[in-house]
């Protein structure tokens, strides 16, 4: 009886280290495992990374990328093709892949010939982003799921303009190989002078572009019309599609194929900037591109006009005892230009955590804003006077300190009064009268105005003092897709940037606009500098 229990005991230890051996086999395998593929994403980063840097055959403006197209006429999805899709000024062009070695993940292709399948203008499509459902409607009936699913970019015909540009070569071609057939059919070949010199143009055309692109691929070949004039063997030209599916191989080449393709007025004044820039500053950039994402909402102007209110109203409560009234602001216009920072000092981090460093401010101008003087002199109503302000030029050197969390604030200042160039026009708020005329006569005031606003408005910007600004704050707005099963991101979901504290925020309305969430309190005016 005891061998037997000694036995069983033996047999139990014996299944416990055997336990213990193979789980612990297998958390090292695991974890080889895992380190394989994150050795494997990093080589496929480095790779990716050396490529962009030694690309020199593409133009730094032409975009281009590999992606799956499929037809979505009637908004159903037919055979996918994988293509080669470049953008080059305000045409897209599309090229079917021939061979080619792919991963999983659509990063690492090797393209070994491709075939120009037709062109797109950007002008006669209307482009956006949709969501393809797994389950969406496709024209293959012997498979459940669509061929693509996910956030795809559609690129749909405008009315009475087609989606793929015809090229008259290649109908050229496709007349005359009918002709061909009809009379290889009729058993008579038959070679008319009009088709040789259909031919002969046809040849000349195919050797004009073989000397200009120097490439075999940029020429519609008769192979490929016969391979690739239709994707699931009805005989559909590409010329007949209405609307066409793209799917990238990442949210961020969607993105930036559905900013190209958008295109507006703010996108061409970005470009036009960094063209102008001599040196590319991160710091530069940076801010620039913060004040781009803030043009289009009125956040950055709210904020500027409450603090040049808040100083006008100063201004005001110490005009003379005989003087009643106020300063008002009536307008405010940012411009489109943007402030370039320069010379950025290194940080100096002290040991509570506040950081401070020093640059170099330029304003080139663009800011216009109106003021109005609504006084009473003596008990005598004076008619209004608005002074039209234009910024002409703003240099300085700034010192800009941040303190540790919680604080939500910027403090800004300089050691001296700003470069500051503006351009005054004063007027009567009725255009009439002697008060308008005599306004008329006057010489110009822009220097005289121009050192007042630099006393009475940068006051608080001249150390030991530093005036404050909100701390822009980024939140993340999801849209209702996020919430799917496949959780995919949306490209069109907005970055909100909110210039006011949390504390300030609590105490706010609700916002009418999801960029308009700004809410100013009572900010400190000014602070000892430490």
């Amino acid at each position: 009886m005891l061998s037997l229990l000694l036995l069983l005991l033996c047999g139990v230890a014996c299944g416990a280290v055997a336990t213990v051996f193979s789980v612990w086999f297998a958390f090292i395998r695991f974890d080889n495992f895992l380190q394989r593929v994150l050795e494997r994403n990093e080589e496929a980063a480095i790779r990716a990374l050396e490529d962009t840097r030694t690309s020199v055959t593409v133009p730094a403006s032409k975009v281009e990328g590999i992606c799956e197209m499929a037809c979505f006429d009637g908004d159903v999805v037919w055979k996918t093709i994988p293509v080669r899709a470049v953008l080059f000024g305000s045409t897209v062009s599309v090229y079917r892949l021939v061979t080619r070695e792919m991963s999983d993940d659509l990063n690492n292709t090797v393209v070994c010939g491709d075939q120009l399948i037709g062109k797109i203008n950007t002008d006669s499509v209307i482009s956006s982003v949709v969501k393809i459902s797994k389950y969406h409607r496709h024209v293959n009936i012997a498979e459940r799921c669509s061929p693509v699913s996910g956030q795809c970019l559609l690129l749909r015909h405008k009315p009475g303009l087609p989606l793929f540009l015809v090229d008259p070569v290649v109908q050229l071609k496709q007349r005359l190989r009918r002709k061909q057939r009809e009379q290889t059919s009729r058993g008579t070949v038959h070679h008319s002078p009009l088709q040789d010199d259909d031919e002969d143009f046809i040849n000349a055309k195919d050797t004009h572009s073989d000397q200009r692109n120097n490439s075999q691929s940029n020429n519609l070949s008769s192979s490929a019309l016969d391979s690739s004039s239709s994707v699931d063997g009805s005989g559909e030209d590409y010329s007949k599609w209405t609307a066409v599916l793209f799917k990238m191989c990442t949210r961020r080449e969607l993105e930036r194929w559905y900013n190209l393709l958008q295109g507006n007025s703010q996108s061409e004044e970005w470009r036009n900037f960094i063209k102008r820039l001599t040196r590319a500053d991160a710091l530069s950039l940076v801010v620039a591109r913060l004040y781009f994402a803030n043009t289009d909402t009125s956040s950055l102007q709210d904020l500027l006009t409450r603090k040049i209110r808040r100083k006008l109203r100063r201004v005001s409560r110490r005009l003379p005892n005989h003087m009643k009234g106020e300063i008002i602001l009536d307008r405010l216009e940012l411009g489109e230009e943007i402030p370039l920072l320069d010379s950025v000092s290194d940080p100096v981090v002290s040991p509570n955590g506040e950081i401070e460093f020093d640059f170099y401010l330029l304003y080139r101008g663009g800011l216009h804003f109106s003021l109005r003087f609504s006084i009473t002199y003596r008990g005598m109503r004076v008619p209004d006077i608005i002074f039209n302000v234009k910024v002409l030029q703003l240099s300085n050197r700034v010192r800009l300190n941040v303190g540790p969390p919680p604080s939500a604030k910027i403090w800004l200042s300089s050691p001296h009064t700003p470069h500051l160039q503006l351009e005054f026009t004063q007027e009567v708020a009725t255009n009439d009268g002697f008060l308008h005329t005599l306004l008329k006569l006057l010489p110009d005031m822009s220097a005289i105005m121009t050192t007042i606003v630099k006393v009475k408005l940068f006051e608080d910007m001249l150390l030991p003092s530093m005036d404050d600004f909100p701390l822009p704050c980024l939140s993340y707005s999801p849209s209702s897709s996020e919430a799917s099963d496949d959780g995919e991101e949306d490209v069109d979901a907005k970055v909100e940037y909110s210039f006011a504290s949390p504390a300030e925020e609590e105490s706010s309305p609700p916002p009418l606009r999801s960029f308009d969430a700004v809410s100013m309190g009572s900010l400190i005016e000014r602070r000892p500098h430490r």
